[in-house]
């Protein structure tokens, strides 16, 4: 209730300052209806600003409707301030390009670095990246930011001069085609008859399919010997293959006195089911390579906790 009393006051003395300088100032008319027209934006500016919250429901038509308010006020009294004294609003003028440039610096980066990015086409929507040690789906690109879905599932916002000034990984690229070298050497034998198999195939190699290769590095316990690792992992990898459409396999990185490291890649065409089985994937290999450590000694402990597994209608008796 005080801040509708307080409003009413400011806009009565507002209202009578106005006609004081109307009636009784020899100024300019022009400065007069300036300040006029100033002081009714200012009295009009917020009851306009409400009635748009009133009647749109969208936040987008609200901000327009406020931001060319605030500019049409703007204006009037940039003009008031250039018929008052033009040194003045030249020096105001040069103070607030100033000010705005070192402001707004960190959006006009972004904003060029967005366009950069959509220009050159580093990214594309829906490519698995990696960026600043964080890895996630491309889910939209602005011009201010970048959002990655990362492999949990949490939405990352990222500013765009930080991933073009930065490393990037990008998983899912152009698939790589090769030919068997034993049937290229056939067709060169027989050119004349293999010409139009020669064209379809080059037609077909321009075409560009996308494929997506995530390398995940992981330490084996040196119990586990590089001789066995083709024979516990196969399982796993065949049983993924139906799911990511591409036979996972592995490579040894280092092999060390405690332990071994291996390099998982796993490949998909679809990056999105790649980041929703990839948990599961390393779960199963996990139970595979350890499942003696694991279950070691849950045969007696059951035993030992029978009651934990009996139905509660015979523990309640």
């Amino acid at each position: 209730m005080k801040k509708v009393y307080y409003y009413l006051i400011l806009y009565f003395c507002l209202v009578i300052i106005a006609l004081s300088i109307f009636v009784f100032s020899g100024w300019n008319p022009i400065i007069i209806n300036l300040i006029i027209l100033n002081i009714i934006f200012f009295l009009l500016h917020r009851p306009l600003k409400d009635l748009a919250k009133y009647i749109f429901k969208k936040r987008i038509y609200r901000t327009t409707i406020s931001v060319s308010i605030n500019i049409i006020w703007g204006i009037f009294i940039f003009l008031l301030i250039f018929m008052l004294s033009i040194d003045f609003f030249i020096a105001l003028i040069s103070f607030l390009v100033v000010t705005i440039s070192f402001t707004f610096r960190t959006l006009i980066n972004n904003m060029v670095s967005g366009a950069l990015i959509l220009t050159m086409e580093r990214l594309e929507i829906g490519d698995l990246i990696e960026t600043n040690g964080i890895q996630g789906i491309v889910k939209t690109i602005s011009l201010n930011h970048t959002t990655l879905s990362e492999l949990d599932g949490v939405n990352m916002i990222i500013p765009n001069n930080i991933i073009l000034d930065s490393t990037l990984v990008k998983f899912t690229h152009v698939e790589f085609k090769t030919l068997d070298p034993l049937i290229l050497e056939k067709i060169k034998k027989n050119r004349k008859e293999n010409r139009e198999y020669l064209k379809s195939l080059k037609e077909l190699m321009r075409i560009k399919k996308m494929i997506t290769r995530y390398i995940k590095p992981v330490y084996i316990l040196g119990s586990i010997g590089p001789d066995k690792l083709d024979n516990l992992l196969s399982p796993v990898f065949k049983r993924y293959e139906k799911i990511f459409g591409i036979r996972p396999y592995y490579s040894i990185d280092e092999i060390s006195y405690g332990d071994l490291k291996i390099k998982l890649h796993i490949i998909s065409k679809l990056p999105q089911v790649l980041v929703n089985n990839i948990d599961a994937f390393l779960r199963d290999l996990v139970f595979q390579l350890y499942s003696e450590e694991i279950y070691e000694g849950w045969d007696s402990y059951q035993k030992k906790n029978k009651i934990l597994s009996l139905p509660y209608e015979v523990i309640k008796e």
